[in-house]
C-alpha cells in the first residue's frame, strides 16, 4: 500500500514526472496481485515480474528523490 499511495501522491502534483507515478502504481498492483501466491498458484507469473519491478521502482525512486531540487525559498 505503501507504493500505492506515494504514487498516487506523485501523480497528484504538478512539479513531477508523471511516467514515475504510473510506474509505482503498476509496480504496487502487481505487489498486491503477486501477494495471492501462495494461496493460488495462478498469480505466480505476477509476483515473478513483481519481483523485478518492486527493486528496481525502489532504485528509481531512490535516484529520483537524491537528484530533486527544490525552488529556493523567496526572503520574506
Amino acid at each position: 500500500m505503501f507504493f500505492l499511495l506515494t504514487s498516487f501522491v506523485w501523480l497528484r502534483s504538478a512539479q513531477r514526472a508523471r511516467w514515475i507515478g504510473w510506474i509505482g502504481v503498476v509496480t504496487a498492483v502487481a505487489g498486491l496481485i503477486g501477494m495471492f501466491r501462495n494461496v493460488t498458484t495462478i498469480v505466480a507469473p505476477v509476483a515473478a515480474v513483481n519481483n523485478y519491478l518492486l527493486p528496481l521502482f525502489m532504485i528509481m525512486l531512490g535516484v529520483v528523490f537524491i537528484r530533486w531540487r527544490t525552488a529556493p525559498a523567496s526572503a520574506a
